[in-house]
């Protein structure tokens, strides 16, 4: 296999999922989770987004021709996506899809038995692997990527920035600890005017796309 050619699909992978990005938004969504459990969302956000990018660069074309879908109506969905979260975020004191930051859902009683124990959101596959990790672009790239590199090198690729990926988020896990509550309060908003932001231009993108074939 050529390093070269492994270089190559790397580089522009690694720039597309862009880790980085997904600091804020993995901070946000996993502030009232434990450290074991946000080691284990970051852990299976990389595997999912992982998973889903090889199916892609395996099957994409043919998948996506099967089901009559373009490469920009995936654009525009993971924008409306993470425009819906991006939202949420945005509200006062609230979690995407947990409602209160300071506190988890109520304990549901069930007669003289113990209460349950309340439910986490867990966000790795939805919205952290799905579509920021794997998102429109990064399967738009693999999709030709594999025709330009062939599929082993672009799993590899994509195993080495998944790889990445999960290491971005790891060591972000530790400034859970160091930003405490309220900084990681400031985060969630910042992080999703921001997504929000990312959201549009994933639809801009889509519907540039498609106009420009037409």
């Amino acid at each position: 296999m050529d390093p070269g050619a492994i270089l190559l699909a790397l580089v522009p992978l690694f720039v597309v999922v862009d880790p980085l990005a997904s600091i804020g938004l993995y901070l946000g969504l996993t502030q009232r989770h434990s450290p074991a459990e946000r080691r284990a969302i970051a852990a299976k956000a990389a595997l999912f987004a992982g998973c889903v990018l090889l199916v892609f660069a395996f099957l994409g074309k043919q998948l996506l021709a099967y089901l009559g879908i373009e490469l920009y109506s995936l654009q525009v969905a993971g924008g409306i996506l993470l425009t819906i979260i991006g939202l949420n975020m945005l509200k006062e004191g609230e979690e995407p899809g947990h409602g209160d930051l300071g506190g988890d859902a109520l304990p549901v009683h069930t007669g003289g038995a113990t209460p349950a124990q309340p439910t986490r959101h867990d966000p790795s596959l939805v919205p952290l692997g799905l579509p920021m990790l794997a998102g429109p672009g990064a399967i738009s790239l693999v999709i030709v990527q594999t025709t330009d590199f062939g599929f082993g090198v672009i799993g590899l690729a994509i195993a080495l920035t998944m790889l990445a990926s999960l290491a971005v988020l790891l060591v972000a896990s530790g400034m859970q600890r160091i930003i405490g509550e309220n900084g990681a309060r400031v985060i969630t908003r910042i992080m999703g005017l921001l997504t929000v932001a990312f959201a549009v231009q994933y639809v801009f993108d889509g519907v540039n796309g498609w106009l420009a074939t037409r």
